[in-house]
């Protein structure tokens, strides 16, 4: 599994637990929207902020969770944060 796709699957294993779905690094689109397609509030978000930096150990600025709108932004910002962590191994529980 790439880097990119521990990444993903950490942040789908944050929202599933949130958001009761089943979301995985196979089903879920880069170019979804937090809120309009996956239906992410900004209470929510806060959330599963928490838990992936959690997942992830690591811990990730206020300043970068900021106007983020997409998946994939929230992927690039993990990516930007998270690199040891991902290299390491993630449990993902």
């Amino acid at each position: 599994m790439s880097n990119r796709a521990q990444l993903l699957q950490a942040l789908c294993t944050a929202i599933n637990a949130v958001k009761r779905t089943a979301l995985s690094a196979d089903t879920i689109d880069l170019q979804h929207y937090l809120g309009g397609d996956l239906g992410i509030d900004s209470i929510e978000m806060l959330e599963i902020w928490f838990r992936v930096e959690k997942i992830l150990a690591v811990q990730i600025p206020d300043d970068d969770k900021r106007d983020i709108y997409t998946v994939e932004e929230v992927v690039e910002v993990l990516r930007r944060h998270a690199p040891a962590a991902v290299a390491t191994g993630v449990d993902y529980v």
